[in-house]
């Protein structure tokens, strides 16, 4: 088995789970996601510095030259494949990523004049989902300019929002209908509180599940019908030196219980994968002060652990890497 971690600063690899090396494999700008899919064959690294694929265990990439440079997010179903970039476009290739189409119906939403970003950062489409008994259905979030859902591969779109705030960061698609999406907050003193959302009819009802106590969500996943779900109280640019983060778990979707692991709660948990029938977390720690605005894809002062969720529902650190943690694939 091959592990591959996404990095502030790169694509890192270990040989499996618990390790003590890593090496990197893919030198290149902050990796927004790692990820693999049954209707293709390989591993995608969606970076700020484009949009790689490697087809052995990360020896070697090829840059699949997505028009806009910086890829926040990477999908791929028997529709196609499908990229989202920062300023927030959706490229689709049906070719394996050797041409790329601008899905223009989704510039053609109602809100696209608003979708901001803290400072001068541009939109990001960070996330994209998709469930196997419904593949024409895609939702897409972007940070910050709301969700966007559609039917029919991208012709038509609807948005949805209320009371979901315009800041989306990850959206878990766990049935055709049935989504959770985390979410942070605009405005430099939070004034949209971000929080974690449910629905059960493709958006158009939707029920809150924190409390409130953290409002900046990053990530969620299931596994063996358990929520995993990780927040901090404030954004990347106040996590210096720790970022008083939480760790929930549920197994009802109506209670979160905090639960302790072992870098928190100074350490975010900010990637996600399940390898070898165990949760497998990935951390961020900042060390180094920050002032607003920050791009969050800063490497510099950042590290990350490893966590692996144990049999018995306890936590252990089963690694390190020397940069920030943001996305867990294995092979």
């Amino acid at each position: 088995m091959t592990v591959l971690i996404g990095a502030s600063d790169g694509v890192y690899r270990a040989s499996d789970v618990p390790f003590e090396i890593v090496e990197q494999v893919l030198d290149t700008g902050f990796v927004t996601g790692i990820a693999t899919f049954d209707a293709v064959d390989g591993t995608f690294a969606a970076t700020t510095t484009g949009l790689y694929h490697s087809t052995d265990t990360g020896d070697s990439w090829d840059d699949l030259s997505v028009p806009t440079e910086s890829v926040w997010s990477v999908h791929a179903t028997e529709v196609g494949l499908y990229a989202g970039t920062a300023p927030a476009h959706l490229y689709r290739s049906t070719d394996g990523g050797r041409t790329w189409t601008d899905v223009k119906s989704l510039q053609e939403q109602p809100s696209h004049s608003k979708w901001t970003a803290p400072g001068s950062i541009p939109p990001r489409l960070r996330t994209l989902g998709t469930h196997p008994e419904a593949p024409e259905r895609l939702v897409v979030g972007i940070e910050a300019g709301k969700l966007h859902v559609t039917e029919d591969g991208g012709k038509t779109w609807i948005e949805r929002d209320d009371p979901v705030p315009d800041d989306i960061h990850h959206v878990n698609v766990r049935a055709p209908n049935e989504f959770i999406v985390s979410t942070g907050y605009l405005g430099v003193d939070g004034e949209q509180p971000g929080g974690l959302y449910r629905t059960t009819d493709a958006g158009e009802t939707w029920a809150r599940l924190d409390t409130g106590d953290r409002a900046y969500f990053r990530e969620a996943i299931d596994h063996d019908g358990r929520l995993y779900v990780s927040a901090a109280r404030d954004a990347p640019p106040w996590w210096a030196g720790g970022a008083d983060a939480v760790l929930y778990e549920s197994n009802d979707d109506e209670t979160l219980t905090a639960v302790s692991y072992p870098s928190g709660p100074a350490e975010v948990i900010d990637a996600w994968a399940v390898i070898d029938g165990h949760v497998i977390a990935g951390t961020v720690f900042r060390s180094q002060e920050s002032t607003r605005p920050i791009d969050v894809s800063t490497a510099a002062g950042s590290s990350g652990s490893v966590l692996q969720r144990t049999k018995d529902g306890e936590w252990r650190q089963v690694g390190n890497v020397p940069a920030g943690i943001h996305s867990i694939a294995s092979m």
